[in-house]
């Protein structure tokens, strides 16, 4: 069985390999844009559209037979206050963003898609993130490092934003990008056994 992921985010990629997952890598080349649903539907339409476009791609072009091929999409969202929080686009926009979340507390929801030609299955996971009371002097050093820029939200749990974070109740991959316990539950059904690829 032969598993792909499809998604350009070296920090879903550091997950799976830290798991020792033997996966490939192929990107969907279109973004699903927004219709109005809640945030949860949306990042669940969007990792689908990103694993069903790999999946389609890959048979079209007949790299691998159909039985042999499990994609895996992913998309992460930040809400607060039900609007969502994507990536910043300069330095300002990062310092506005920082701020607004600093001293409360935002959701990060990620949808999951895993799919075959036989079996596709859908999720989310939501992990409320509190952020703890920064000075905007902390916070526009942090953004001059740089890390804020291709992340939603505009900060990066594993990284130099961790003394920001005050607690998570959750998934903490989530936030990093990839829920973890609960694509394996999803793996599982497609007869992927926990660590069987040890």
């Amino acid at each position: 069985m032969d598993i792909v992921l499809a998604s350009s985010s070296p920090r879903r990629q550091q997950i799976l390999s830290n798991l020792g997952l033997k996966y490939e890598i192929d990107v969907c080349l279109s973004e699903p844009e927004w219709s109005g649903e809640r945030p949860c539907e949306h990042a669940q339409r969007s990792a689908y559209h990103k694993a069903k476009d790999v999946l389609n791609r890959r048979m079209r072009n007949g790299i691998k037979r159909k039985e042999e091929l499990i994609v895996i999409g992913a998309d992460t969202i930040v809400v607060y206050e039900g609007k969502v929080i994507g990536k910043p686009n300069n330095e300002d926009d990062a310092i506005k963003m920082l701020c607004t979340l600093c001293g409360k507390t935002h959701s990060v929801i990620s949808g999951i898609a895993v799919v075959s030609c036989a079996r596709e299955e859908v999720d989310y996971e939501e992990t409320k993130v509190h952020f703890r009371e920064v000075s905007e002097e902390a916070i526009k050093r942090y953004v001059r490092t740089g890390e804020p820029f291709d992340k939603a939200g505009g900060y990066a749990i594993q990284g130099l934003a961790a003394p920001m974070i005050d607690f998570i109740e959750g998934d903490y991959y989530n936030v990093v990008g990839l829920p973890v316990a609960k694509l394996f539950h999803i793996l599982e059904k497609f007869g992927i056994e926990l660590y069987s690829w040890l």
